[in-house]
């Protein structure tokens, strides 16, 4: 992904397969609200960041469903990323940019928006652009 960046794809068996991992109660409820009653698990690993990685240029974390751009501008989200940082993402590591909106904007267009900086702790969920508690993670 990058100077010292890895993305780590993980399989959901043992021992990575605790619904605690990844399907939490809290984090289920908050999904179905905003995408519907039946979420799926479409990938599930890790991003590995080292000390002195580049920063990740602004993009999209999931690929536009149609190529009219009149049709994905329209859309609500149809997916959502969940992050959970296994360190606390203070002022010392850094925070993740949120930039709400890039799902809309056209296919070839560069975003020109505001990013929001989201700091969070070890264990926290991140359906951004809100945080929550999930307790005994």
């Amino acid at each position: 992904m990058g100077n010292n960046r890895y993305t780590v794809s993980l399989r959901i068996q043992a021992p990575c397969s605790d619904p605690a991992l990844f399907a939490s109660p809290v984090l289920v409820d908050t999904v179905k609200a905003h995408i519907g009653e039946e979420p799926i698990v479409n990938a599930y690993g890790g991003v590995i960041t080292y000390p002195g990685a580049n920063s990740q240029r602004i993009h999209r974390e999931h690929p536009l469903l149609f190529t009219n751009d009149q049709f994905h501008q329209r859309l609500a989200a149809y997916a959502i990323n969940v992050l959970i940082p296994l360190v606390d993402l203070d002022e010392q590591p850094g925070g993740t940019p949120w930039c709400e909106g890039t799902h809309r904007i056209p296919a070839e267009a560069r975003w020109q928006g505001l990013s929001k900086l989201v700091y969070a702790k070890r264990g926290d969920a991140l359906p951004l652009p809100r945080i929550m508690k999930l307790g005994g993670v």
